[in-house]
């Protein structure tokens, strides 16, 4: 359904949408759409997917219900199933929602399922800009994502566990491909992917990665140095074509709790920005 819905967005042809719609899971999205959790027994991989299509579907038609049941399946997903990697699932299927300490031995934690998660919580902050999507990325990027990868030779996980006595079950990548390769290779080259966000005079950093970017209608650019997670600082320098007013809105996560703080130019910024929301400064923006 996401890429039947995808072509109906690059064609505006109706049949292509009409086309998504047969692949609807009613079985499984109508409980949603009655925010019903229903997903125990569900198994994750399939189930991520369906919803992210179900999310296109409402991109493209403004469908509330589709809107409804995206939204509602990505909050019970992290808030409900999930575990502090950020990812979910034992034997790949879903559980109880909220009854996770006996399911933490043995297989838990697939990759896809991350991978996938991952797409729909850019799309979905692309639709609001909530800073709950924000903290997700930085909580399934650095603890699953991130340890998902052996730095040796590039292998990719199966699943990054999170109980006791496990390991992590790295893939032949040349003898054998299961969907975990497959979005393995893809996902390792997304990193940059959700760092920044722009729209107007907004732009949001949402995870505080080394990184350089362009925005191109702002005639800006942005370098971040940082040595997070190992170290606690980051620096952000801007280069502009000319004087430009905006608004840098910078996230500061639930975790940044005591010793939080920004400065532009070395001078302390004052913000009543609290841990779980994003500090806004709105100023003229000149390089330097």
């Amino acid at each position: 359904n996401e890429v039947l819905a995808d072509l109906y967005a690059d064609t505006g042809d109706q049949r292509w949408l009409a086309l998504s719609h047969h692949f609807d899971h009613h079985a499984f999205l109508d409980p949603l759409k009655r925010r019903e959790d229903k997903l125990a027994g569900q198994h994750g991989n399939t189930a991520v997917p369906k919803m992210l299509g179900v999310l296109k579907q409402y991109m493209y038609t403004g469908e509330n219900s589709d809107g409804v049941a995206a939204e509602y399946f990505w909050d019970i997903v992290v808030n409900d199933h999930s575990y502090a990697t950020g990812g979910h699932g034992k034997d790949e299927y879903f559980g109880p929602p909220d009854q996770l300490a006996e399911r933490i031995d043995g297989r838990t934690d697939e990759s896809c399922n991350v991978y996938n998660m991952l797409k729909m919580t850019r799309t979905l902050f692309s639709l609001k800009p909530d800073i709950k999507y924000a903290e997700f990325e930085e909580r399934a990027l650095f603890n699953h994502v991130l340890g998902s990868i052996d730095p040796e030779d590039g292998r990719t996980c199966y699943m990054v566990p999170i109980g006791r006595g496990v390991r992590h079950e790295y893939q032949d990548m040349s003898r054998s491909f299961t969907c975990c390769v497959g979005s393995g290779m893809e996902r390792h080259g997304l990193h940059g992917d959700g760092i920044y966000y722009e729209a107007g005079d907004h732009l949001w950093v949402n995870l505080y990665v080394p990184s350089t970017a362009q925005w191109k209608e702002a005639g800006a650019n942005l370098v971040m140095d940082t040595g997070f997670p190992e170290g606690d600082s980051a620096t952000l320098r801007l280069t502009l074509q000319k004087p430009k007013p905006f608004t840098l809105a910078l996230t500061r996560p639930a975790w940044a709790g005591t010793g939080f703080e920004v400065k532009v130019n070395g001078k302390a910024v004052k913000t009543d920005a609290k841990p779980g929301s994003f500090v806004e400064l709105k100023r003229t923006w000149k390089t330097g």
